[in-house]
């Protein structure tokens, strides 16, 4: 189970950066916020986290079940260890109970972080949008250049031939 939550998170955030970088490069302008300003991208990071939570789930959950036989084989072949692994399991749920409950204390520290870091990563696409236009003219400059100047010597090359 926690294989499973741990997979989901971490698909979660991961489909959520990979579809908020792949909305911002794609430039298109989509539906526009009712203020007219920004293109609206959170349908489309959305649906990125939500697909690479689910395939995290599955894989986490695959993992846990994995894990599961790997153990009870483990256990099954020596009695001594089963018997400690008993006496263990009532601080182990302790220490579970323990977990999620800090991870539920942290969690809206952890929602700020992952809005601020939204809000960085659309002020850093905007600002280096202008960089990339510039870029992109003067390779393109340098590539006719390029052209030009092979031109020459294809023709200089016939002349001389």
């Amino acid at each position: 189970m926690h294989k499973m939550v741990k997979g989901l998170v971490l698909g979660g955030f991961v489909g959520a950066a990979v579809g908020g970088c792949r909305a911002v490069m794609a430039g298109e302008p989509g539906e526009q916020d009712p203020t007219g300003e920004a293109p609206a991208l959170a349908p489309r990071v959305a649906k990125a986290a939500a697909e690479a939570a689910l395939a995290g789930a599955v894989v986490g959950l695959c993992m846990e079940r994995r894990s599961r036989r790997r153990a009870e084989a483990a256990l099954a072949a020596s009695p001594a260890v089963l018997r400690y692994a008993r006496r263990a399991r009532p601080a182990m749920e302790t220490a579970v109970e323990r977990a999620l409950l800090a991870a539920e204390a942290a969690r809206p520290r952890v929602e700020h972080a992952a809005d601020l870091a939204r809000l960085r990563a659309f002020e850093a696409a905007e600002a280096a949008r202008p960089h990339l236009r510039h870029a992109a003219e003067v390779a393109r400059e340098r590539a006719i250049d390029a052209a030009e100047l092979a031109r020459q010597r294809a023709a200089e090359l016939r002349a001389a031939g």
